[in-house]
């Protein structure tokens, strides 16, 4: 009674829920503000998400002519490979042809060495045996002199023998004569004539001896000159045997003359054919100097196609995030509209509530209801009044309202967890979406990264190797005398392969690596978009 009664009946309730009303405006207010706040962000966001969506269209469109652009000039890339591998297979061909013609003719020059110090031989053996019929011949003619003067000796001899024979008898002829006159005359002097007889005796006798002598000396000489024209006779046909050996060697050098016109002619040939061959490798490596250009300017290409589909990529990776954080700020304020009209009709009610309330108090206290009155009636009308104390039944509808909103607030903090892990999924949705997209779009790339590394790491072992392996092949041909560069020959098949089996080592050692860093990556599955990225951004 004392709390319904005059005008504490009337004012409390009054200015209490018109403190009420007046905060719920104010809140209502500002929630209308922040809704046209937000009005005007999600206006804002839905602008940015259609110049994202015709973004994406466009980086789509992009990444469409620049797969079709990569996939043209992988087509062009794999014909220049397989007109390289023509080129090389027929320069390997033509280097074969030109090492077999190169042994060819070695094989030729070693023959007309051969050929050469023959012919020197017999040249050598033709000059002496020249020297030694010029030998025989003087000799020939010394032993005809020597028997001419031995015969003008022997007439000369024999004519002195005649004359002193005649000598000799006129000698005698004359002493007998004065042997005779000197008997007549004188017969003492016989001793004395007996004595030069004697002597006369003594020196025919020498004489006849020098005339034996002389003609033993002149047999001695005939046969001797018979062994000299027996000597000259085996001389002669010594001789001639002699010129039929040098015609024969005059008819083989005749024959290796024109097997050195005929060799010479093939040399020519050869080194003409030699000079052709150059011509065509040179030509050839030409052709695949140019081709190795035009594979680095499409390599070069490749690169920035990368670089811009890298780009790209992470521009489409920022763009999503921001999507993904405008779609949740999205869904914070649909949310936040939906408790802003359950406050609305909360409002609503808790208005038309007190409205009601306060039109029973009125009732109440003008009819002046009695408390079991007041008591049923906020039994039918819900329990209004309910609770510790009857006397303050405005209270425990506040209360009410308050555990209504406490249980508000507990279904948006549920509503709340139920966003964050819807948003989590969508997040672990958008980074699977984007690591297969990335790895989609980074594994050509990635490969042809890993072929434009290949032919950088074939150039550089080549630019590396190829000196040393120059100078091990030239010592093994020239030994440590090496010529110099104008006069080495062009024979290169050695080497070529040599770099052949070094391009092919480095081809097998690039695939092993590529299938561990693909088993690795394999493997570490939950780091998915970190190792891709290392793996493009910081290839092995």
């Amino acid at each position: 009674e004392k709390t319904f009664s005059g005008d504490h009946k009337s004012h409390l309730p009054s200015e209490y829920l018109s403190s009420k009303l007046r905060d719920i405006d104010k809140e209502l207010i500002q929630t209308k503000e922040k809704c046209s706040s937000k009005e005007e962000d999600l206006e804002c966001i839905k602008i940015d998400y259609e110049r994202v969506k015709s973004t994406m269209e466009t980086y789509q469109k992009l990444n469409k002519n620049l797969s079709s652009k990569n996939s043209l000039l992988h087509k062009a890339i794999y014909e220049k490979e397989k007109q390289f591998e023509d080129n090389l297979k027929e320069i390997t061909q033509l280097r074969e042809d030109s090492g077999n013609l190169k042994e060819e003719i070695y094989k030729l020059n070693v023959q007309l060495d051969d050929f050469k110090r023959i012919t020197s031989n017999l040249e050598n053996e033709l000059i002496q045996k020249e020297s030694e019929l010029e030998r025989m011949e003087e000799k020939f003619y010394r032993n005809e002199k020597s028997i001419e003067d031995m015969n003008s000796t022997l007439k000369i001899k024999e004519l002195e023998r005649n004359r002193l024979v005649k000598e000799i008898q006129g000698q005698l002829e004359e002493k007998s004569k004065c042997l005779e006159e000197i008997l007549s005359t004188k017969e003492e002097s016989r001793s004395e004539i007996k004595h030069s007889l004697e002597e006369t005796k003594r020196k025919l006798e020498q004489e006849v001896k020098k005339q034996d002598y002389l003609c033993k000396k002149f047999v001695d000489l005939e046969n001797e000159l018979i062994e000299e024209k027996n000597c000259n006779k085996i001389f002669k046909e010594n001789c001639e045997s002699l010129q039929e050996d040098i015609l024969n060697l005059k008819e083989t050098m005749t024959k290796l003359a024109e097997q050195l016109t005929s060799m010479e002619d093939q040399n020519r040939q050869l080194s003409l054919e030699n000079l052709n061959l150059y011509k065509s490798y040179e030509d050839k490596t030409k052709e695949i100097q140019s081709l190795i250009e035009a594979k680095n300017f499409i390599a070069k290409r490749n690169e920035e196609l990368l670089q811009d589909n890298a780009d790209i990529v992470q521009k489409y990776d920022i763009v999503t995030k921001e999507l993904g954080s405008k779609m949740s700020l999205l869904d914070d304020m649909k949310r936040k509209l939906k408790e802003i009209d359950q406050l609305r009709m909360e409002n609503k009610r808790i208005k038309i509530e007190s409205e009601e309330i306060l039109q029973k108090m009125r009732e109440l206290s003008g009819d002046d209801m009695e408390s079991d009155q007041i008591d049923s009636y906020s039994r039918k009308e819900g329990g209004a009044l309910k609770g510790r104390d009857k006397k303050f039944g405005r209270r425990a509808n506040f209360d009410k309202l308050s555990a209504w909103n406490a249980k508000l607030e507990e279904k948006n903090a549920a509503l709340s967890e139920q966003v964050a892990e819807l948003r989590e999924r969508l997040e672990k949705e958008i980074e699977a979406r984007n690591f297969v997209v990335a790895r989609t779009n980074t594994v050509k790339d990635i490969l042809y990264e890993r072929r434009i590394r290949l032919g950088r790491a074939t150039e550089s072992a080549v630019d590396i190797w190829r000196p040393t392996l120059e100078k091990c092949i030239l010592k093994e041909l020239f030994g440590d005398d090496t010529p110099p560069k104008d006069e080495i020959p062009l024979f290169t098949a050695p080497l070529d392969e040599e770099m052949w089996q070094l391009k092919h080592q480095i081809h097998a050692t690039t695939v092993l690596l590529s299938h561990l860093v693909m088993t690795n990556c394999c493997e570490q599955r939950k780091n998915k978009w970190k190792t891709v990225f290392v793996f493009y951004r910081h290839p092995l």
